[in-house]
């Protein structure tokens, strides 16, 4: 998916931005380097390394709890504000993920 964004971003920038001009900051190269290999590459190895023993079921479940995680990371950790709209989302979030849970165990 990222290797698909890359191919179509490129051209586009190339052809819509005056690429010659740009002169990014040595501190912003790095940092971009680091969210590439750490936050984006490492991540991913990491989750979809863990994905592997996993069933289809807890897969998807892991992948809409994700989002949730980081809403509440972000409220808890960086104090930004979630309305009440958002917190009845990662509500409907957890039960469903729960009653799926639930569900599964009943099966077996």
């Amino acid at each position: 998916q990222l290797f698909f964004a890359a191919v179509t971003l490129v051209p586009y920038t190339l052809l819509t931005e005056d690429v010659a001009a740009l002169q990014p900051a040595p501190l912003a190269v790095v940092m971009l380097i680091t969210v590439g290999i750490v936050h984006t590459g490492i991540a991913y190895l990491l989750y979809f390394s863990g994905m592997t023993g996993a069933g289809a079921v807890a897969s998807s479940l892991l992948s809409y709890i994700d989002p949730l995680t980081a809403v509440i990371l972000s409220a808890l950790i960086l104090k930004e504000h979630t309305s009440l709209l958002g917190w009845l989302g990662a509500l409907l979030i957890l039960g469903s993920t729960a009653a799926v849970e639930i569900a599964e165990m009943k099966k077996k």
